[in-house]
């Protein structure tokens, strides 16, 4: 819903305003989200205001850096992949896994080994993406606490287990679960193999989500594990 008051699309001030200025200013009349309006108002009708960039920035200049980008969307099952958190190993590992290969920059230098890219780190920001709608609110149904973590792994191609979750610490964590539409883990991965994990903080909570991963350098995304598929895609 836009704003209905003063300086909305609809609002009998912008008849003052020439057409020059309001072209410069970029004002449509559209339902589109996009509105104007007094900053008095503005400072009673809001109290948070959350400033983004167009992409993820990387080096902290302020200005969206270009990457890659990969989405893949899933779902929390109560019974089969709603893991929870890592208060119970067994349930955790459970959870959808989705395995991520960092790959070592490409060189015409034909002397370089392995350890003279160890310290090429690739710059990673992955946001979970939890599905809400107002309707829900309406039901009273609140959002999921959620976290996302990565784990170092030896084999994309293999599930990891509870074992391995019990002997290894994550390599990144996104830290205390919140109950938030979405939630960012930035991220700094040396070449090599890892798993990214979104769960929720109980177990058995049904959910659907999506997974945006932006990284400085392209990456490879293998076939996860313990996903459910709605028949949709």
């Amino acid at each position: 819903m836009e704003w209905t008051g003063d300086w909305s699309d609809d609002s009998p001030l912008w008849n003052q305003i020439p057409i020059w200025t309001k072209e410069a200013f970029g004002f449509t009349k559209k339902d589109d989200g996009e509105f104007w309006m007094k900053f008095d108002d503005f400072c009673k009708k809001f109290a948070t205001i959350t400033v983004l960039t167009l992409g993820p920035d990387f080096d902290g200049d302020g200005s969206a850096d270009a990457g890659s980008l990969q989405e893949v969307k899933g779902q929390w099952v109560t019974g089969i992949n709603a893991g929870g958190c890592r208060n119970n190993m067994i349930e955790y590992s459970s959870n959808p896994q989705y395995p991520i290969t960092v790959v070592v920059p490409e060189t015409d230098d034909l002397s370089s080994s392995d350890e003279d890219h160890a310290d090429e780190a690739c710059y990673v920001l992955i946001s979970l993406i939890q599905n809400y709608r107002r309707m829900d609110r309406r039901l009273g149904i609140s959002m999921n606490p959620i976290g996302i973590q990565i784990y170092q792994s030896s084999n994309p191609q293999k599930v990891l287990t509870a074992e391995h979750f019990t002997h290894h610490r994550t390599v990144s964590d996104s830290g205390a679960y919140v109950a938030q539409r979405s939630i960012n883990l930035r991220s700094k991965l040396a070449p090599g193999h890892y798993v990214i994990i979104p769960s929720t903080f109980a177990s058995n909570t049904d959910g659907a989500f999506m997974l945006r991963i932006f990284t400085d350098t392209p990456i490879q995304l293998h076939q996860g594990f313990n996903l459910v598929t709605d028949g949709t895609d």
